[in-house]
């Protein structure tokens, strides 16, 4: 059976619900990967959003104007968070421009990535995507999440489920 028999799939659209309107977040690491759309994703539920990089601000300042075309407020930083006087001038800095601090994502690291011939299939044949943390990280910031305390969340199509993840893979 041809594809060219099924109409094109659209997906529905709708704003945003604004569930983080006047919360202030910093993003480590928000200029690329899942810090870039955990800090979309703060951004289109109504957060002002502090975009920290060590690296490529051209692309930290590509997620700032996406932010701010959502309507919230944003800006980059640089500072390496592995230098505490980095991160305190950081602090400081967020404090001055938007007066406290509400949310912190604390993304930043580094990326081992994997030969594409070389990564075993999950549960759902697919990977999680950046958006789907994202979108949980907005959801824990939100108050709909305020009985949630302690926990590690698992965003991962059902990796953890998958028999071979305690092995390794």
């Amino acid at each position: 059976m041809s594809n060219e028999q099924f109409p094109d799939v659209v997906m529905p659209t709708c704003p945003a619900e604004q569930i983080l309107k006047g919360q202030k977040a910093l993003v480590t690491g928000g200029n690329s990967g899942i810090g870039k759309a955990i800090a979309l994703e703060l951004g289109k539920a109504g957060a002002e959003v502090v975009v920290n990089y060590v690296r490529g601000e051209d692309q930290a300042q590509e997620v700032v104007a996406e932010i701010e075309k959502s309507g919230s407020c944003a800006f980059a930083h640089q500072a390496d968070i592995s230098q505490e006087d980095q991160v305190s001038a950081m602090f400081e800095k967020m404090k001055a421009e938007l007066g406290t601090i509400d949310i912190l994502i604390n993304n930043a690291g580094l990326q081992q990535d994997t030969p594409f011939d070389e990564m075993t299939l999950v549960p759902y044949n697919r990977i999680g995507e950046p958006e789907d943390i994202g979108r949980a990280a907005v959801w824990l910031a939100s108050d709909y999440a305020d009985y949630v305390n302690g926990i590690s969340l698992f965003v991962d199509g059902g990796m953890t489920l998958y028999p071979g993840f305690a092995a390794g893979g």
